[in-house]
């Protein structure tokens, strides 16, 4: 039994590679053409494979289902749909709704996840011939496999498209597909695929919320049996984690805009923490009664330190 994994790349990549290509600064937004990003990003000869590229907590688990012998597949917002084994270079580029480095700006229009999806589907008419699939026809190719797609909702609603037509079409049916995320907005006839990753499984899987739907995906698929059904395997594994799982701690902490997390940083890395890590100032602002997601604070957190050096 072969199953595949599809997962998000992610913004932390390793530094061995240099020359990073920033879509902020390679795209004009006043008059984008995606041929610049496409040239760009093939011209540039600081290259690996994508497995060793990216970096954080998400990747670390993804490298630990694909060493059990799982083919891993990658959603990036830079490259489009490419295998863990195709090189690339590093690259700054996201679905997110925020930043000057989001895709959505290609289009920019008052809706995001349709600007996203013009991004792909621009991306994949305009990219080089040199990789593999994109993911529709890695599916048909893999007809007689099994596939886990584990990614947040913003890159999943980038490929729903594609996952509607391949769902009409039987390539992608109840038995061999699951879809692990969130809580997001799924059309009818993917719902039945869907496993939630709720944060009451935050204790048992340990790990950030942030790598929670990729934790959830290395606990399903560690050690099946080739023997027996699929999704009775995986259906099963995730009734007991339901069982076993305690609901999430919750905290009654301050909700705070931009400003006041990156006045924040500041106060702390001038105040004798200028070495403190993201991680190190999160969860000292938590502690002091303020909330902020992960990823959210490490983009301020980045973008503070990277001001304040460039005024020293």
């Amino acid at each position: 039994m072969k199953v595949h994994l599809i997962t998000n790349c992610t913004n932390v990549k390793r530094k061995h590679l240099q020359n990073k290509v920033s879509f902020g600064d390679v795209l004009n937004t006043e008059q984008p053409d995606i041929k610049d990003w496409v040239d760009a990003i093939s011209n540039n000869k600081s290259r690996d494979l994508a497995i060793n590229t990216y970096a954080g907590d998400h990747w670390t688990v993804a490298k630990d289902i694909n060493n059990d012998g799982v083919p891993l597949w990658v959603l990036s917002a830079g490259f489009g749909f490419i295998s863990g084994q195709d090189n690339i270079c590093s690259y700054d580029a996201t679905f997110s709704n925020n930043g000057e480095n989001a895709v959505r700006l290609f289009s920019n229009t008052n809706d995001s996840n349709k600007d996203n999806i013009t991004w792909w589907e621009q991306l994949h008419l305009n990219r080089c011939y040199s990789y593999q699939h994109d993911f529709s026809s890695m599916v048909r190719h893999h007809k007689n496999d099994n596939f886990c797609i584990s990614t947040s909702p913003q890159y999943l609603k980038v490929i729903l498209p594609e996952l509607i037509k391949l769902r009409e079409s039987g390539h992608i049916t109840e038995k061999n597909t699951i879809i692990i995320t969130s809580k997001v907005e799924l059309p009818q006839s993917l719902q039945s695929l869907r496993l939630i990753a709720t944060e009451d499984f935050c204790e048992l899987l340990q790990g950030s919320r942030v790598s929670l739907n990729i934790r959830l995906a290395r606990y399903l698929l560690k050690e099946l049996s080739s023997s027996d059904d699929f999704i009775s395997q995986i259906k099963e594994r995730y009734v007991r984690l339901q069982r076993r799982s305690k609901p999430a701690k919750k905290f009654d902490r301050v909700k705070v805009d931009d400003e006041e997390v990156a006045n924040y940083i500041i106060k702390k890395l001038e105040c004798g923490s200028p070495k403190s890590s993201a991680t190190v100032l999160l969860n000292a602002f938590r502690n002091d009664g303020f909330a902020c997601e992960q990823k959210r604070f490490g983009k301020i957190f980045q973008l503070t330190k990277r001001t304040l050096s460039e005024k020293s």
